[in-house]
Formats: C-alpha cells, structure tokens, sequence
C-alpha cells in the first residue's frame, strides 16, 4: 500500500526502495545478505521496517530507532498528525530481533513499527479476521508521512551512535566530525569530563576517521583500558577509561505479569521479575529473593525491554542501588555485580 501511493504521487527525490526479506526467522539471511551487497550501508540513507502490525488493537505501536537517528521522533510526531495513534517510543531501547537490525548495527538510521506479540503468534490461531484492519490503514498512512517527510530532508538523519558501556552518545557530522550528542549522568563518561558538544579526536592508538565511530569503542575489550582523546573549544583533552567486565547478578528475569503490574501501579513495559534468584549468586547475598520486582537499577528506570541497557552500566565489581518491589513493599538495596563464573 506504502509503495502504490509513493508510485501514484509526486517523484520522490531520492530512490526508495521497497524489499520483502527471506528468512527472517533463520538468522535475519536477507536483510543481512542485502547489507553486504552492492545496495549497502553506503548508498542506504534509512530503513523503514514494518513487521507485524496487525494484532493488539488496544495497546500502542511501538516505535523502535528514535533513540538512534538525530531528529526521527519528531518526523514520526509530524506524520502521526491527524491519524492519532498511540505510540511507544523505544528511546535509546532497541531490539535486535527483525530485519532493521543489520541495518542498525552497520550505523544507519533505522525506524522500527511493532505492535507486539500476541498469543497465537507463531500458532494456528493466527488467522486474518483477528487483524485489526482499521488500526494497520493507520500505520500504514503514518509510514508513508515518514517516509515522504524523510525524502524531504536537504541531509539524511544522523546516526546515533551510542556507548553503553560509557554512557555516551556521539553523532557523524556531514564534514565528518564526530561530536558528543548525550553524556549520561554518573557515567563513566561524566566521570572522565567528557561533555556535550565536545568533538571526538580519538580513541587509543586510532584516530577519527580510521574506523567506523562505533568500532572505535567496541574494540576496548571487557576488562580493559584505553586513552579517549577530544578537543573542547580549541583544548586538547584525554582521559583513561576503563570497560569493566560484564556484571553478573545471579537471576532469571520474566516479564512482570500484567496483575502483579497492576497491583503494584507499574506502567505497561516497567519492572523485571526476579524468577529464580541463584542462592549464594550475588543478587541473593545483596538480600534479593524469588518473586522481587526490580524497578530502578542505579536511579534508572528498567523493563524488560531496557534491562541490557541499564543492566550494562555497570559492571562487575561496581556497587550500586536496586530499587525493588516485595509483596507490594518498596525497597532499596545496595548490590554489587559479580563477575560471570
């Protein structure tokens, strides 16, 4: 539908690209197979991904990659004018489960529209009268407003590219500089002065410009050390910073049934349930315990879409708070990250 009313209206300015992937569900061959090709990361401005989109007609669509391309939530705001979905944005959250993710990893722009499992997902049941038509036309038209308003743009968006590890994120300017876009509070990053705005000169012994922005940092193995060096006005700064191993709680993390959410005033998509917390495992000798609903982790909001996320800025041996919820009770524990046995 998306590509019969690109074709009907005005010539687009750039090439766009309509592509039904093969073999998603074996390892995402197609799109992988498609970024390796001669169509690759160097002639693909952004990725519109739109897989299932037809069932829970009641809840929001899900929007994954805002948190990735400089400027895309407000697109998707614009061209949701009128149409008034509901939308779940991923923020800095984004899954690596459908065929955007190639994409994503090899740093272009990606916008993701979900609108969630269901029960007979990959079952009998999945038949089209339990579609909801009326909401797909919805997400269909909004789509198109992005992609319209995307071929629009004198320059394509700017990848986002983010450092868990660090909390930082960083953004490609078109003459090649790469500035700081977000510091996050507490990080490593803040830690080692680094700011917004500062333009990144290096990373050890690479400079910008030899390597792609992510694998400057990806190549900082756990455990390790590296010199990061930026400019601030004219200054030449440079700090040592150190990855630190992954930590390991001890625990096997569930959804938060949608009762116990309710109980407990969560919102949808908040809490992680503590399954099964090991004994003598470090979230057990912390004072955790089978059933606990861990909400905050070092002051920052986690579900189970943003856990490796959060989980991921600190690391093993680094102490800092859990905020839990037991039998209905909120409380705080001081936890410290074991090292994986």
């Amino acid at each position: 539908a998306v590509a019969k009313q690109i074709a009907s209206g005005p010539r687009p300015r750039r090439s766009i690209a309509f592509v039904g992937f093969s073999a998603e569900e074996k390892g995402l061959l197609g799109s992988k197979s498609l970024v390796r090709s001669a169509l690759g990361p160097d002639k693909v401005a952004f990725m519109v991904n739109m897989d299932m989109l037809g069932r829970n007609g009641d809840k929001p669509v899900y929007v994954g990659g805002d948190g990735y391309a400089r400027g895309l939530k407000d697109i998707v705001l614009a061209a949701n004018q009128g149409l008034e979905l509901e939308l779940e944005f991923g923020g800095k959250s984004i899954s690596g489960n459908s065929d955007h993710a190639p994409f994503y990893q090899r740093g272009i722009p990606v916008l993701n529209l979900f609108t969630g499992l269901h029960e007979d997902y990959h079952g009998r049941g999945d038949h089209p009268e339990k579609l909801d038509y009326a909401k797909m036309q919805l997400i269909t038209r909004s789509a198109y407003g992005v992609l319209r308003r995307l071929d629009a743009l004198d320059h394509p968006l700017q990848f986002v590219h983010r450092v868990r590890w660090l909390g930082l994120a960083l953004v490609e300017e078109s003459d090649g500089t790469v500035r700081m876009f977000e510091v996050e509070d507490d990080s490593r990053a803040a830690k080692a002065g680094m700011r917004v705005g500062d333009r990144l000169l290096g990373v050890a012994d690479n400079e910008v410009g030899s390597d792609s922005v992510g694998d400057l940092f990806s190549a900082i193995a756990s455990g390790e050390s590296a010199e990061v060096r930026w400019d601030r006005e004219g200054d030449a700064m440079a700090a040592e910073v150190t990855r630190a191993r992954p930590g390991y709680w001890g625990v096997r993390p569930a959804a938060v049934p949608e009762d116990q959410r309710e109980a407990y005033g969560l919102k949808d998509g908040e809490g992680i349930l503590l399954e099964t917390v090991t004994e003598g495992g470090p979230a057990f000798e912390a004072g955790m315990r089978d059933g606990d609903v861990v909400v905050r982790v070092g002051g920052r909001p986690i579900g189970m879409r943003t856990m490796r996320r959060v989980m991921s800025a600190f690391g093993a041996g680094e102490t800092t708070t859990v905020e839990i919820v037991r039998d209905g009770e909120a409380m705080a524990i001081e936890f410290t990250a074991g090292q994986r046995p």
